[in-house]
């Protein structure tokens, strides 16, 4: 499985999101600022988990993004599904297609398998995990570079 650019910036902005305080919203440019993500691009993005109703976006002066759901309530696989829609089993990890021997195919029970560890952990695995994760990985690299310099 490979996440679609559009997931990846989806999920960044998610966690930045979830970050902020309650109530607190972000303007585009300062998500895209934080994340590393071009703004354009990640304006397109943040529309689709507005249709999603995973982020409120209020325009006009104070006016921004935030989260419509606690961040724990906001799994990768919700996030995944409504920028990139549901994922699918049916192409073969070999061919990079969709498989037409997986009546026959001794590979395919195997590969459904994952497929279906994949939707749990990814079902699993919340928004605020993510967010808790990279700011606890943050701080040992920090620390490891100021130990260093």
């Amino acid at each position: 499985m490979r996440l679609s650019r559009s997931s990846d910036y989806a999920i960044r902005a998610l966690i930045y999101l979830a970050g902020l305080r309650e109530g607190e919203s972000a303007s585009g440019s300062v998500i895209a600022s934080a994340t590393g993500v071009g703004e354009p691009f990640l304006l397109k993005v943040l529309r689709q988990l507005v249709r999603a109703r995973l982020i409120l976006a209020q325009t006009g002066v104070g006016g921004g993004f935030r989260l419509n759901l606690p961040a724990e309530q906001i799994s990768m696989l919700r996030v995944i599904e409504a920028v990139d829609g549901p994922l699918e089993s049916g192409t073969c990890l070999v061919e990079d297609q969709a498989c037409e021997r997986k009546s026959w195919c001794s590979m395919h029970v195997v590969l459904a398998e994952l497929h279906q560890h994949t939707l749990k952990v990814l079902s699993g695995t919340s928004i605020e995990r993510l967010r808790r994760d990279s700011a606890v990985r943050r701080d040992f690299v920090e620390s490891i570079a100021s130990a260093r310099g």
